[in-house]
């Protein structure tokens, strides 16, 4: 048995959450001058937070129902729960979102910043899980895939030496290089690549299931 750990946006959905969104809501410019901000991932997270102040929580998860999963997510997952592995979401997205995708995918566990809510809306306030304190050549400080992926693997009894974690972005480097197995499906920074085990460039999901065989 394997605990295999996935990002969300880009590798379990084609796109960023943020994004679908902002453009459903009509804060897309704002979205995007935060995004492209010189600014620790905190306050980036923050920022992005608050411009979902005020949406209902009921109209923001029909935004979220209608964010496509990358080609081949569905067929993936069942493959690795046939195969016995545990899953998990671990995502610097939202709770809200990556809940959803853990109970349609029929995943594990699902990890996300905690969106506030108050009366059936969004308060633009967001907790970040996360967290930890920033070791040394460290990514992104704020946000450490890596302490949650060992939290997950103790909880569900599988030593990290038959981890799998995939990721696309910077902020997935900590918990590639910290699994036994680390995939950059369509990475988007050559770090990444360059901290990876295996490198995917593929529309489809399922081209991971040819490393996730038990051995």
């Amino acid at each position: 048995m394997k605990l295999v750990v996935f990002d969300m946006d880009g590798v379990l959905l084609r796109g960023r959450t943020i994004l679908f969104l902002a453009e459903s809501f009509g804060f897309r410019h704002r979205a995007v001058e935060i995004l492209g901000r010189e600014a620790p991932k905190r306050e980036i997270t923050m920022g992005l937070a608050g411009l979902l102040k005020g949406i209902e929580v009921e109209g923001f998860m029909d935004v979220v129902k209608g964010i496509p999963l990358t080609e081949g997510a569905a067929e993936t997952l069942e493959a690795l729960k046939r195969d016995g592995h545990r899953t998990a979401i671990i995502t610097d997205s939202y709770d809200l979102v990556a809940e959803h995708f853990r109970e349609r995918l029929g995943m594990d566990r699902a990890v996300g910043n905690r969106l506030m809510v108050e009366d059936g809306r969004i308060t633009g306030g967001v907790e970040m899980p996360l967290n930890c304190p920033s070791p040394a050549g460290c990514n992104s400080p704020s946000i450490c895939k890596m302490e949650v992926m060992k939290g997950l693997a103790e909880e569900l009894g599988v030593p990290l030496s038959e981890t799998i974690a995939i990721g696309d972005n910077a902020v997935d480097i900590c918990m590639v290089k910290g699994a036994d197995l680390g995939i950059a499906f369509n990475p988007k920074v050559p770090e990444l690549e360059e901290a990876a085990d295996v490198v995917i460039r593929s529309g489809d999901l399922r081209e991971i299931l040819r490393y996730t065989s038990v051995k």
